[in-house]
């Protein structure tokens, strides 16, 4: 439902979203990570937003991968979120596999204004 929210452009006005402690898992963010994707008939969701705040809710590597892929910047699009300047990812189940979707995405031009804060500790990365 929020998701759909998102997708049908009822919260393109928001510049803070808190979701912290929610158990959102990697289906609730791959729903948030689609709605948040720029395609032809929503352009910009959420394109106002300056900070989300995703901490403490289970996510794992497949919902990372979907969130990084939505932000990823293409042929048709700048990517998703392109105000964001504060992300908080902590304390979440993100392995290798979804911090280096991220990462790449970041790499290739996502966020480009993710300048005040990105947070990603006590994920359960395993050590090297």
């Amino acid at each position: 439902m929020f998701a759909e929210a998102i997708s049908n452009g009822a919260m393109r006005f928001l510049e803070k979203v808190m979701l912290g402690g929610n158990r959102i898992n990697d289906a609730g963010m791959i729903a948030f990570a689609n709605a948040i994707e720029p395609t032809f008939h929503n352009p910009s969701a959420l394109a106002n937003l300056k900070e989300l705040w995703l901490y403490n809710n289970r996510i794992g590597d497949a919902g990372m991968k979907a969130f990084a892929k939505a932000l990823r910047p293409n042929q048709s699009s700048m990517g998703g979120l392109m105000n964001l300047r504060d992300l908080a990812l902590g304390r979440n189940r993100i392995h290798d596999n979804g911090l280096s979707a991220f990462t790449e995405a970041v790499r290739i031009g996502a966020l480009p204004k993710l300048t005040d804060q990105l947070l990603i500790c006590r994920c359960t990365c395993p050590p090297k």
